[in-house]
């Protein structure tokens, strides 16, 4: 189960993410790594994000999964399939 506390401050959830990337990085010699610049003055979206099924898991136990997202009030919602859980 995804750990929602690890997203409640974005910023923070940036610099965790980007500590663990470069920990990997440097923990596997065998990767090479192409170099690579984060700017700080990227716009951030505020984006919501939500995978519906029933309450037995149908959707997903046909391999169908059901997600909206919201991006500044507006809502999409996307089914999709995947053989990988066939």
């Amino acid at each position: 189960m995804l750990k929602v506390d690890k997203f409640k401050n974005m910023d923070e959830g940036i610099r965790n993410f980007l500590q663990f990337i470069k920990s990997e990085i440097t923990n596997d010699s065998t990767k090479t790594v192409p170099s690579f610049h984060f700017q700080d003055n990227i716009p951030k979206i505020k984006r919501t994000i939500w995978y519906l099924d029933t309450k037995d898991f149908d959707l997903k136990s046909h391999s169908f999964f059901l997600r909206v997202t919201r991006e500044n009030n507006v809502y999409i919602i996307n089914i999709s399939y995947s053989r990988k859980f066939v």
